[in-house]
């Protein structure tokens, strides 16, 4: 028998396309950029920031011993204000006198 010849040439090959790729190829993972966060249009920069344990024995005791003294101040305060604001209705001062 006689070779058989191929109709369609090229089909065995791939050809390159001459238009330019709508997406772009994908890149590796080490050289991919992340989006920096913004605010406000200004971009932010990551810190460590240290804060107070809530959970540790110091800390509760502090804010129990401000908590105290922040009362016992508004405690005064709050009794004096109302004592001004009782003697200061008309009604008292004609009784008082």
């Amino acid at each position: 028998m006689a070779s058989v010849k191929n109709k369609n040439p090229g089909a065995g090959r791939e050809t390159k396309s001459r238009i330019a790729p709508l997406t772009k190829s994908p890149q590796r993972k080490t050289s991919i950029k992340r989006k920096r966060r913004m605010l406000n249009g200004i971009p932010l920069k990551r810190k460590v920031v240290w804060v107070y344990d809530t959970n540790s024995a110091e800390f509760k005791a502090k804010v129990k011993a401000e908590a105290r003294q922040i009362k016992a101040q508004d405690a005064d305060r709050e009794g004096m204000e109302f004592i001004e604001a009782v003697l200061a209705d008309p009604e008292i001062q004609k009784w008082w006198s």
